[in-house]
């Protein structure tokens, strides 16, 4: 099969759009490389796509996904938890991107920026952050509908109405997540992140039940050793 048919050309940069879009609010969490790796990837694709040139061969693309995985390896010191493992999401969408050639490896590519939206959720839950990500679910759905529609292209706006209209229909259901769904407490979904830092202390704002008691212990807290001469009480205090 040719990797550069009409339907290729018409739909991909779509994709790519739709991958851009996606990672873009884990461009600042997420080591500079990262977002040098997915630019490249998709300059690389687009101007095979341009210049009807074949794709990267295996003996380049698998040493390359390698190398890629131990750099998120050695970015974090492992690949479980929410940092790392959005990292490894996006590197595989970057490797993805470079054997894309048909329908089936664009819808690949758009599970992924799915994935990748709920991974933003995992670090930034921001009202800014749901307008962002309503905006690109809906370019990823355009490009989903300018993937799946066989025979001759229609024009830009035709897929975006078709992905508003999809947007609406689900609108209902999300509305009805979003109340009957249980609210969990600490980090979404329970997750922790990596991201180094301690709490402690109270919520500036508490309701009745927060705190239902408060235990007291005799255990040593620490020990001090005064080489000097012992200060008066106060000064102890």
């Amino acid at each position: 099969m040719s990797i550069n048919t009409p339907h290729l050309r018409h739909s991909l940069p779509w994709t790519i759009g739709a991958l851009i879009v996606c990672f873009a609010p884990q461009v600042l969490s997420k080591p500079l490389w990262i977002s040098a790796l997915i630019i490249a990837c998709a300059a690389i694709r687009g101007l095979a796509l341009a210049n009807q040139r074949d794709l990267l061969p295996i003996w380049l693309r698998t040493p390359l996904g390698i190398v890629c995985f131990l750099a998120v390896l050695y970015s974090y010191g492992g690949i479980n938890g929410v940092d790392p493992g959005s990292a490894l999401l996006a590197v595989m969408a970057a490797m993805k991107l470079l054997e894309t050639r048909n329908r089936r490896d664009q819808f690949v590519l758009l599970f992924i920026c799915l994935f990748m939206m709920l991974s933003t959720f995992l670090q930034e839950q921001s009202i800014w952050s749901v307008l962002y990500l309503v905006v690109a679910f809906l370019v990823t759905l355009t490009a989903w509908n300018v993937v799946a529609r066989e025979g001759t292209a229609r024009p830009a706006s035709w897929y975006l109405r078709q992905a508003g209209l999809g947007f609406a229909l689900a609108t209902p259901l999300l509305a009805a997540m979003w109340i009957l769904f249980p609210r969990v407490p600490g980090p979404f979904w329970a997750i922790p992140t990596q991201s180094g830092n301690a709490n402690t202390g109270l919520s500036s704002t508490m309701s009745p039940g927060d705190i239902s008691a408060l235990s007291e212990s005799n255990a040593v807290a620490f020990r001090v050793s005064i080489s000097d001469a012992a200060p008066s009480q106060g000064g102890l205090y």
